[in-house]
């Protein structure tokens, strides 16, 4: 392995692990891996991409017309710093695995989960002494957190199932209980449900017991701590208690008719919305919801693009079910499962393509499923070589 590839390597995995606690670092760390990347595919003289990588640049492409004939340029031109710019992760974290397979993914589990713990003890310690309202991390808000989280709890549960040391996997239950804890203390609850439905997958996979006493923790925790409870009781009723989604989702309909083909641009919320004292929350500035949101700002196409995304890793994750008895194919299928439904919980609620740190997990785990079909024969692959 050459230095220049040994960099990138450890670039990559520090960068995971800086979008927990800073977003300069993990921005500037995202630049040099840039820089890097480019290098190493100069160098190499070819690469090799699939119908996912295609979609996405297509997706790429129509967000930026959006942006050029946007109706407020002076607003929708910040996506160049704000979303555009962090798109090529995607291809960053596709080299990254197709260069070191399913043990590159695992690593960068791994990394992840141990940059989560110290977020975490922080998070529960300062809620219960009600420093903080709700569970954060040291690089965002509580949103971010919970996100973040949640796909890492994703990635837990799929390292605890192919796991064959019992001292290890032992480690990894504990440090699953504190990473749900911290999860509570955000009071999200999108995440929530994301993460009680891989619970259920995780113990019906041979893990009865462990979402037993998980459940029973819960249930104990919520009793005995008024916010959380009254926050879960909201569940129940959830037309009632939808933090003003239904209000900004009837105004979002309103607005599609008028520009249907490549919406109204980029970060136009604030110009478009209107009165915001109509909402619950008159802080409010996104839609809440990520197809929505894609469809108001650049349009039709742009929606139909990023459906095909998901859908197409729908379909692979489908297909990755067939390998499940090997290791490496265990992995991938519960990686990629656990990871979908955090992130169709996540797009249903609020939007993951346009985050910077939220958004750069979404590119690491499409990449991942992307990657190991492609090397499996589950989709075509194309090879451009330079000459």
């Amino acid at each position: 392995m050459t230095i220049l590839k040994k960099s990138f390597f450890y670039l990559f995995l520090s960068q995971l692990a800086s979008i927990i606690f800073s977003i300069a670092i993990a921005q500037m760390l995202y630049a040099v891996l840039f820089v890097v990347w480019l290098i190493l595919i100069f160098k190499e003289r070819q690469f090799s991409f699939t119908l996912v990588d295609l979609i996405f640049v297509a997706f790429i492409a129509v967000r930026i017309l959006s942006i050029v004939i946007s109706e407020y340029p002076e607003a929708s031109t910040l996506s160049y710093l704000r979303e555009i710019i962090f798109y090529p992760y995607y291809f960053i974290a596709k080299y990254f695995v197709q260069s070191y397979g399913v043990s590159g993914v695992k690593q960068s589990v791994s990394v992840l989960i141990y940059s989560l713990i110290i977020p975490s003890v922080y998070a529960i310690v300062y809620v219960a002494l009600g420093l903080i309202d709700r569970g954060r991390s040291f690089s965002s808000g509580s949103m971010m957190f919970s996100v973040h989280s949640a796909f890492v709890i994703a990635g837990t549960l799929a390292l605890i199932l192919t796991e064959e040391h019992h001292k290890r996997k032992n480690i990894l239950l504990l440090i699953l209980g504190l990473f749900i804890a911290a999860l509570l203390s955000t009071y999200t609850r999108s995440m929530w449900i994301a993460v009680a439905i891989c619970l259920v997958i995780f113990g019906y996979a041979g893990y009865k017991k462990y979402l037993l006493a998980t459940t029973v923790a819960v249930i104990l925790m919520i009793a005995s701590i008024a916010p959380l409870r009254e926050r879960f009781s909201t569940l129940l009723s959830p037309m009632e208690h939808s933090s003003g989604r239904v209000e900004i989702w009837n105004a979002a309909i309103e607005l599609m008719p008028k520009h249907p083909i490549f919406g109204f641009g980029p970060e136009t919320f604030n110009l478009i919305a209107g009165d915001k004292s109509r909402f619950p929350d008159h802080r409010v500035n996104s839609w809440h919801n990520e197809f929505m949101q894609i469809q108001i700002e650049s349009g039709i196409i742009a929606t139909i693009l990023l459906l095909l995304i998901y859908f197409v890793v729908a379909w692979m994750i489908l297909q990755l079910r067939k390998g499940v008895n090997t290791e490496e194919g265990k992995f991938m299928f519960y990686f990629s499962l656990f990871s979908f439904v955090v992130i169709v919980s996540s797009i249903m609620f609020g939007s993951l393509m346009f985050s910077i740190l939220n958004g750069m997990m979404l590119k690491f785990i499409i990449a991942s499923i992307s990657s190991y079909s492609q090397r499996n024969n589950i989709v075509k692959q194309f090879q451009w070589r330079r000459a």
